[in-house]
C-alpha cells in the first residue's frame, strides 16, 4: 500500500496478512527444495520488526511521534513485530541453516534513538520476536550501534552485521565481542564501487588479520553491492 501512517486514523486502516497462512510459506518450501543437498548454507531474511514501523511513518513522523503520540509508535511496532514472532516460529520450523533479520537503528554516529528510549521502546518488541527464534541468526544494523549493543546481545544473537566502517571499530569489538559473536561484513563499499582491484586486495586482509584469528569472522562487503560496483572487486 501506498499509505502513510501520520495518524491515528491511519493506523487503523492497515491490514496485516495471517502469519499463520501456510501459503505464505509456500516459496521458501520450494526454495529449501531446490537447494536441498547443495554447499550453499541457506538462510532466510526477515525484520525484528522497527525497519516497517520507521518506514511507514516516514522518519521525520516517527521521530516526533516518539515524544508527540508515543502510544501510536507503540502500537506500530506492536503490530509488526507480532507478525514477526508469529512468522519467525513457522520460519524455524523449516530447513534454513540460520536467519539474518535487519532492523537498521543509527546513523554513522549514533543510534537514531537514546539508549534510553531504546530500552523503553524497542527492546520489548524485539524481545517478542526474539524468543521465537529457535536457529543461530544474525542481525543486520548500519550505524554506530555501540551505545545500544549490550541490549541487542541480550537478545541472543549469534552474528552482528556489517560492521560499518567509520561507524564501528573491528578490532575493538573482535577483543570484546570476539569470543561470543561471529563478526560479518567491513569491506568498505565505496571502494568496492570505485576503488582498484589492490585496494580492495588491502582492505581484505587487513580485515582478515584483525579479526580472523581464533575464527568467527566472514569477510564481507559494508552495506548492500551497489548496482555500479565493479566486478572484479
Amino acid at each position: 500500500s501506498d499509505l502513510s501512517i501520520k495518524t491515528r486514523a491511519d493506523f487503523n486502516q492497515i491490514r496485516m496478512p495471517d502469519p499463520d497462512d501456510p501459503a505464505i510459506y509456500e516459496p521458501y518450501r520450494r526454495f529449501i527444495a531446490e537447494n536441498h543437498g547443495t554447499d550453499l548454507g541457506l538462510f532466510c531474511m526477515m525484520n525484528l520488526g522497527s525497519d516497517p514501523a520507521i518506514l511507514g511513518m516516514g522518519f521525520e513522523t516517527f521521530a516526533t511521534a516518539i515524544y508527540d503520540d508515543r502510544s501510536l509508535v507503540w502500537d506500530m511496532l506492536e503490530m509488526y513485530t507480532d507478525f514477526y514472532a508469529r512468522a519467525a516460529r513457522h520460519i524455524c520450523e523449516l530447513d534454513f541453516d540460520f536467519l539474518w533479520f535487519g532492523d537498521d537503528l543509527a546513523f554513522k554516529t549514533a543510534p537514531f534513538v537514546s539508549p534510553r528510549v531504546f530500552r523503553e521502546l524497542f527492546m520489548p518488541h524485539f524481545r517478542k520476536v526474539a524468543e521465537q527464534i529457535t536457529k543461530p541468526w544474525l542481525f543486520h544494523s548500519d550505524g554506530n550501534v555501540m551505545p545500544i549493543l549490550d541490549d541487542l546481545l541480550s537478545l541472543g544473537m549469534s552474528g552482528l552485521h556489517p560492521i560499518e566502517p567509520g561507524a564501528l571499530d573491528l578490532g575493538y569489538l573482535k577483543q570484546r565481542y570476539g569470543k561470543r559473536l561471529c563478526l560479518c561484513g567491513h569491506i568498505n563499499m565505496d571502494v568496492l564501487s570505485r576503488g582498484t582491484p589492490a585496494e580492495v586486495d588491502t582492505l581484505v586482509k587487513d580485515a582478515i588479520r584483525t579479526a580472523a584469528p581464533g575464527g568467527g569472522y566472514v569477510v564481507g562487503s559494508s552495506n548492500s553491492v551497489s548496482y555500479y560496483c565493479k566486478a572484479e572487486n
